[in-house]
């Protein structure tokens, strides 16, 4: 039986999940929008729908990207960073309960340098993660929107899900490369 490896990029707003298998192929990217809901807990209720799809795979890892461990300059206050990681474990455990897998945490520094995603500095990161996959996928069908008003109107982009999914293949392809296996976890009764 094959294996597969199970990406998360985690978030409050957005969740990427992307499932690949054990070369490296595509099977699905996928995003699920969670800024409308309230709560922590019906955010993970989402989530956790989502990752019940993943059951029946046979999953080698699960890899999330690793919480922001500092400040940057311009970026999250305290209280984003705190609800981000609240997040982070809470859907840390989900994968462990539906998935009986341990999640492997990595930085996206090293994610991106495992999955040979070439960055270069002072270009926004993400829209460069964004193309690096999406121009190694291009059969995929990602999901796009065409802009209504503006000096863009008419001009077809991605949806803004697109970005995690896309974040969520570099942590799948990490774990490829890197050949992590997720410790699988036994609930004694």
């Amino acid at each position: 039986m094959s294996f597969h490896y199970l990406g998360l990029d985690i978030s409050t707003s957005c969740t990427g999940l992307t499932l690949i298998t054990g070369d490296g192929k595509l099977v699905e990217a996928r995003y699920v929008y969670l800024s409308d809901e309230k709560t922590t807990f019906k955010k993970a209720s989402i989530v956790k729908a989502e990752l019940e799809r993943y059951k029946d795979y046979n999953i080698k890892c699960v890899t999330i990207e690793q919480n922001m461990l500092g400040f940057r300059q311009g970026s999250s206050s305290a209280g984003v960073l705190i609800s981000l990681a609240r997040f982070n474990g809470v859907v840390s455990y989900l994968v462990s309960d539906v998935l009986k897998l341990d999640p492997i945490a990595l930085s996206v520094l090293t994610a991106r340098k495992n999955a040979h995603v070439p960055i270069v500095r002072g270009i926004n990161a993400k829209e460069q993660v964004t193309k690096w996959v999406t121009e190694r996928e291009p059969n995929y069908k990602w999901p796009t929107r065409t802009m209504k008003a503006g000096v863009r109107k008419g001009v077809v982009i991605f949806e803004k899900g697109v970005e995690d999914a896309c974040d969520a293949y570099v942590m799948a392809h990490a774990a490829m490369n890197l050949n992590l296996s997720s410790e699988v976890i036994t609930i004694l009764k």
